[in-house]
Parts: structure tokens; C-alpha cells; sequence
């Protein structure tokens, strides 16, 4: 989202289109990609009712002093999936915010990795509340982290 009429765009869509049919629309027609996922290397790559698959790779601009990717990078991954995956239950005309998410790291993510599949699915979504669980793994099927949230269900 570049622009304000793209954000009443995006706005108008969510209210006309349940959460699955704006993700599989924003991956299958190319809607602009929001700035978080251009700043963070992830794309959308499956889109499915309860469950979502974001590519991702991390780069230089992602690591720490130490010279490893920085933790705050898988975290934005895991709570994009995370919600998308939330987003997918969504009827029209209802959107989401998170309300607490929990990442647990298990292993560095070092420079020059190559593409992560960050996969989430969706575990509850009623009408005031959705918690999903993710996992970020490699090409191998390494796991990197894993985490759950809780996101708040509002009107669009």
C-alpha cells in the first residue's frame, strides 16, 4: 500500500470479501504488496481456508550486531502467517489485529540462508477472537521457531 486510494481500496475489498477470498485475490491478481512484506522479503505462497504458506528470505538488512538475522525478522514472519492464516476463517466485513503472540526460537537463522516457508493455521476463529499456530522452517524442514497468537476480531 503506496497510496491512500489503495488503502480505501484495500478497505473496500475487505468488506466485500471474506478474508480467504482477499488473500487468494491479493496473491492470484497481485495486489500491491504491503510495504511490512516488501521490508521483510516474505510473499504470499498458498492460501487455503485455515491455512497459509509465506515464503521468505531473509537478507544483509536483516541482521544484528552479531551477524545473524535478527530475531525481530522471524517474529514479523511468524505474525504475518499467523494472522493471515486468522484472516482466512474471516466472513466479509471483519478484520483482525493481534492481541499477543507467542515466538519461540529454537536455532540462529545465519547470512545467506536460503528461502524459509513460514506455514500457520488457523485453530479458532469465532466471532470476537481467532488464535492460529506457525511454524518457520527451512527447505530441508528444519524448524527455526514456532509460535501461536491470539488476534481481537473486528468489524472492517
Amino acid at each position: 500500500m503506496t497510496n491512500s486510494s489503495q488503502v480505501t481500496n484495500f478497505a473496500e475489498a475487505m468488506k466485500e470479501l471474506s478474508g480467504l477470498e482477499f488473500l487468494e485475490h491479493a496473491m492470484e491478481r497481485g495486489f500491491p504488496q504491503p510495504n511490512m512484506a516488501r521490508n521483510m522479503n516474505f510473499k504470499l505462497a498458498t492460501v487455503e481456508d485455515g491455512r497459509v504458506v509465506l515464503d521468505c528470505v531473509p537478507d544483509d538488512c536483516h541482521l544484528n550486531h552479531l551477524g545473524v538475522v535478527h530475531g525481530g525478522w522471524a517474529m514479523t514472519v511468524v505474525d504475518s502467517a499467523l494472522g493471515a492464516a486468522v484472516q482466512t476463517k474471516l466472513p466479509a466485513g471483519k478484520v483482525f489485529t493481534t492481541l499477543e503472540t507467542k515466538v519461540n526460537m529454537v536455532r540462529a537463522i545465519h547470512p545467506g540462508a536460503d528461502t524459509f516457508h513460514c506455514e500457520a493455521h488457523a485453530v479458532h476463529v469465532g466471532g470476537r477472537t481467532g488464535t492460529a499456530e506457525a511454524r518457520l522452517l527451512d527447505k530441508h524442514g528444519t524448524i527455526y521457531a514456532h509460535a501461536s497468537t491470539t488476534c481481537l476480531v473486528l468489524d472492517a
